[in-house]
């Protein structure tokens, strides 16, 4: 009969029983190399590329808990082997952070074993002195902007917050509810002044480089640095209402510093 090869690498192909074994076998074999390639093109009756070819031979390989001589059992399980192939490490274009080399290590782990991972490693390692040597970050009090929109942000809020507080004179807000609003309209608008800092910041900007990277800091943390501080936590960690709207590039008031000494 005839058995239908789908969803590989999106080449879809239809080849029968006799053909299907052979291609397997190929790909069982050591080496993939430009003749083995060749062949397996011309089974599938498709113009795969040789990359294609060899990241197939290499899925089916690391895929061995597939019964790949029981066709059935093959057409059930197709979605493993796709998954397979594309948790495979592979040649990806992308900017490696401190997540994306988490995910390269687990990868190469469960599908390479411990003895090449730490040989990776060490490589990583390596590749990692190397470029922070030549390449080194220093950060600047400059390289912050304060965002160009923030005024408005804050003016918006302060006056949403009036609303409120008008509200609660009238009875129409409890304290608990008025205190609540409150805090919201002020973590949002913190939220607003983080967006519009993030606009502005360059993709080669050292501090952003850090964060985004995962390295240090964290984009609430550049938050604070030229945007607004925002709301800080008393001693018994309930959340003060009112907000620190200066940002440590601006300078604190006498108030806001007394407010953020408590902490965040």
């Amino acid at each position: 009969g005839q058995l239908e090869v789908e969803g590989i690498l999106g080449i879809n192909a239809c080849v029968d029983e006799n053909q299907f074994h052979e291609l397997v076998d190929l790909f069982r074999s050591e080496d993939v190399n430009q003749d083995s390639c060749v062949r397996a093109r011309s089974i599938l009756k498709r113009n795969a590329s040789d990359e294609q070819i060899a990241q197939i031979a290499t899925a089916v390989k690391e895929a061995g808990d597939l019964d790949l001589d029981n066709p059935k059992v093959f057409s059930r399980e197709i979605t493993a082997l796709r998954e397979s192939i594309q948790k495979a490490l592979g040649k990806k274009a992308m900017a490696i952070g401190k997540k994306q080399l988490s995910m390269i290590v687990d990868n190469c782990f469960k599908y390479h074993g411990a003895t090449e991972t730490a040989a990776m490693l060490d490589k990583i390692k390596s590749l990692g002195y190397k470029y922070s040597t030549i390449g080194a970050i220093t950060a600047s009090v400059f390289d912050m902007h304060i965002p160009g929109d923030k005024k408005m942000i804050v003016h918006q809020a302060e006056e949403q917050v009036v609303r409120i507080e008008k509200l609660h004179a009238r009875g129409v807000l409890s304290d608990e509810g008025r205190y609540k609003e409150i805090i919201k309209i002020w973590k949002d608008a913190a939220d607003k002044v983080e967006n519009e800092l993030k606009k502005g910041l360059d993709d080669f900007n050292p501090i952003w480089m850090m964060a985004n990277s995962g390295a240090r800091g964290s984009m609430g943390q550049i938050r604070q640095l030229a945007g607004m501080r925002g709301l800080m936590a008393d001693p018994s960690g309930r959340t003060i209402e009112l907000p620190v709207r200066s940002s440590f590039r601006e300078g604190l008031s006498v108030l806001e510093y007394f407010i953020s000494s408590h902490g965040g």
